[in-house]
């Protein structure tokens, strides 16, 4: 994901863009706008002009990018111009010319790129590939890499040299911002909640800026069920579905809380409440997310739910329920065969 930032002046002034003549009795003002704010490289931006003392539908405006009349004409207010690569600069100048005065507005693009990593300390098991989403209780880490280049050399600005300027929810998080600081730490939103987080990256004169916001949502955590084999432990290559045949007559489980506010499986501050068929199981207190299931002599589905809680984070919650039956059928069973 990545978004771009750029260097706008108007007789030496940053974005927004006033350009003034004065012309007898007459005070103008023109204003540029860019959409999008922080264009990317090889992207079409659109150049508005805005003024509230020229009637820009009447006035002739004659475009230039690079010096090069590219369109010109009355009620002609806007144009698109597409950016080059990073780092390459495109110059945009508006003139426009009424009845009552006459202005001058120009912009100067830079595209610069930026993404933002993030992802929750919650917990994930070992091997998960995926993004560690936050839940109630848990941080978010953010890291901001932006990469911005001179259009004098091209030569890449270091990162640690930028200013960075974070908000959450809108509002300026002064603790975490200035020069270098391109990675901070926010808690999670509350349970079903969401915070917009936003970060701005700048040179330290304000020639060239990027923009990024993104939006993060907390949810509960995630249980899955898997079997225990008593020699190659917690079968992670396939977690149980809500109905699965096994055919063993004594089958350990074990419930992974994807997402947790916990540092492992068997945190001790995570409650595990088990029941089966409807009755409550004990499990061992050292591991507390594993409870064993003896078949023997009988068949017939065994439903399992669980409830998960904290014992300090009361917004943690989860709910799973499976149901298992034992078919009793004696055979030797490959332990990385799929689960039918």
């Amino acid at each position: 994901m990545k978004t771009l930032g750029f260097l706008a002046c108007a007789l030496l002034f940053a974005i927004p863009v006033y350009a003034q003549t004065v012309t007898p009795g007459i005070y103008t003002s023109v204003t540029a706008e860019l959409s999008p704010e922080s264009p990317e490289p090889d992207q079409l931006v659109r150049v508005t002009l805005k003024s509230s003392i020229i009637d820009l539908s009447l006035a002739t405006t004659t475009w230039r990018v690079n010096d090069e009349i590219v369109q010109q004409g009355h009620n002609v207010p806007s144009i698109e111009v597409r950016t080059e690569e990073l780092g390459s600069k495109t110059t945009v100048t508006a003139e426009i010319e009424s009845e009552i005065a006459e202005a001058r507005t120009q912009v100067i693009l830079i595209p610069t790129e930026m993404d933002v990593l993030w992802e929750s300390d919650s917990y994930t098991p070992p091997f998960y590939k995926g993004r560690a989403l936050p839940s109630a209780g848990t941080s978010v880490r953010l890291q901001a890499i932006p990469r911005f280049k001179t259009s004098t050399n091209s030569t890449e600005i270091a990162a640690q040299t930028l200013v960075y300027t974070w908000k959450r929810n809108g509002a300026p998080v002064l603790s975490v911002s200035g020069v270098g600081k391109s990675r901070v730490s926010f808690p999670a939103p509350g349970l079903f909640g969401n915070d917009t987080i936003e970060v701005e990256a700048r040179t330290p004169d304000g020639a060239l800026s990027s923009a990024r916001s993104i939006r993060i949502s907390s949810i509960e955590p995630l249980l899955t069920l898997y079997k225990v084999h008593p020699l190659y432990g917690i079968m992670f290559y396939e977690a149980l579905g809500k109905r699965t045949d096994v055919p063993d007559e004594e089958l350990s489980f074990a419930a992974i809380p994807f997402f947790a506010d916990a540092s492992s499986a068997h945190d001790a501050a995570l409650v595990y409440a088990w029941r089966v068929n409807d009755k409550p199981i004990t499990a061992d207190p050292e591991q507390a997310n594993i409870i064993t299931i003896d078949a023997s002599g009988s068949t017939g589905m065994a439903d399992i739910e669980l409830t998960l809680s904290h014992a300090a984070n009361f917004f943690l919650r989860a709910v799973g329920a499976w149901g298992v039956t034992f078919t009793n059928v004696l055979e030797t069973i490959d332990p990385f065969r799929p689960i039918e």
